[in-house]
């Protein structure tokens, strides 16, 4: 696989490269389209709603018709409905019996996805994003809706103490934690931000599943304000330090600038829920459950290429 930052096509190219710093905590963009060791159609097609026009910043494509950042190319391929995500954590917060107008901590939000899903709600919503085009996306989202914020930053930058009735990390940006002592710190400060009898809900990629049936990613497209995306994907795996890097290529034609090109390059850890269960358990966290969709409503042993994780810290 070539290098983060080669590019292979000869046409005139506008270069975006993302660097997910090691153990930021970031976000995992379009992660279980990529992850899934079921195969898609080589060219699947998605309407993306047009986004936000955001301020100039590296990495930004410009034209007179759009502008195009990471945190859009994520959304053009992150259209799945939120409905169910809302009602399951409704149906999980229900079940650990935590009442009244709730303060969450949406960990690793990205561009904001579910930001405005929680504020209808009604409750004190606070994101907490690493990337800067996410973040500066997501906090212009955020002034827009009451009781809503957005914190730079990562797990392993969270110092909240019994802060939050509910921490949700939705769409697998706890992966991007690269190794063990990263993995335990962040378990270690979200226990420390919830309340006593709080809720930490982690959604992530079954690594040891995915590995057992693994497909090489294929192509697929979306359009973003009327112009057709392509999205080719590549993978490498480091064994010796259990990770995997995967490559975006995105390629599309601009009205001004003609053919562009804009990769970018996530590195994710490679880990299972023993270990999750291990860091939980040493923290004192109790009732931990697992699910594989948003559809479940009891504990189900894992047998998906998607894992979810919920545990209660111990009331005083």
């Amino acid at each position: 696989m070539s290098s983060a930052t080669e590019f292979l096509n000869p046409l005139p190219v506008a270069s975006a490269v993302r660097h997910s710093p090691k153990g930021d905590g970031g976000s995992l963009r379009s992660r279980f389209s990529v992850l899934s060791c079921r195969p898609r159609a080589p060219t699947r097609r998605r309407a993306a709603p047009s986004l936000p026009r955001l301020p100039a910043s590296a990495g930004l494509l410009h034209s007179a018709r759009m502008r195009i950042t990471g945190a859009s190319l994520y959304s053009a391929f992150d259209t799945g409905d939120t409905r169910p995500i809302v009602d399951f954590l409704l149906w999980l917060v229900s079940s650990y019996k935590i009442d009244g107008t709730l303060t969450i901590l949406d960990a690793g939000c990205g561009p904001g996805r579910m930001l405005s899903e929680f504020s209808r709600l009604g409750w004190t919503t606070v994101g907490l994003e690493p990337d800067p085009e996410y973040y500066a996306q997501a906090d212009e989202l955020a002034r827009s809706l009451p009781k809503t914020s957005v914190i730079r930053g990562g797990f392993n930058d969270l110092e909240a103490e019994n802060r939050f009735d509910l921490i949700a990390s939705i769409n697998a940006p706890f992966s991007y934690l690269l190794t063990p002592a990263q993995r335990a710190d962040a378990v270690s400060r979200m226990h420390k931000a919830l309340k006593p009898g709080g809720c930490l809900f982690i959604d992530m990629a079954n690594f040891p599943f995915i590995l057992r049936n693994y497909r090489t990613p294929e192509n697929s497209e979306a359009t973003l304000n009327g112009i057709t995306i392509h999205r080719a994907i590549e993978h490498q795996f480091d064994w010796h330090h259990d990770t995997l890097t995967h490559t975006d290529t995105f390629t599309f034609h601009d009205p001004d600038r003609g053919d562009q090109k804009v990769t970018q390059i996530h590195k994710f850890g490679i880990f299972g829920f023993a270990e999750i269960e291990y860091f939980l358990e040493t923290e004192g966290f109790k009732q931990i459950r697992t699910y594989t969709g948003y559809t479940a409503r009891q504990s189900e042993p894992i047998n998906a290429n998607r894992l979810l994780v919920s545990a209660q810290k111990a009331a005083n």
